[in-house]
């Protein structure tokens, strides 16, 4: 999955779930072979991480992102 495919996913994913005029902002990973995707602007709504393959863990905001990465790094997805 190339970064458009991934921004077009995360943008529907947060629309989904009721965001609407949010800044979402965009780091890559290369540890994980993924992308970090976050709203930056509001509290609230957690970032997801998505794979090149395509895999995704949402990351709920009660941990930060490194919680996360471990789980990620362990095979936790989301779908």
């Amino acid at each position: 999955m190339n970064k458009e495919e991934k921004t077009m996913f995360a943008k529907n994913f947060y629309e989904k779930i009721g965001l609407e005029n949010y800044d979402l902002k965009n780091n890559r990973d290369d540890e994980i072979n993924a992308d970090y995707f976050y709203v930056s602007d509001m509290r609230g709504p957690g970032g997801l991480i998505i794979g090149d393959d395509g895999s995704y863990l949402f990351c709920q905001s009660a941990h930060d992102y490194s919680y996360y990465k471990e789980e990620y790094k362990k095979g936790v997805r989301s779908n």
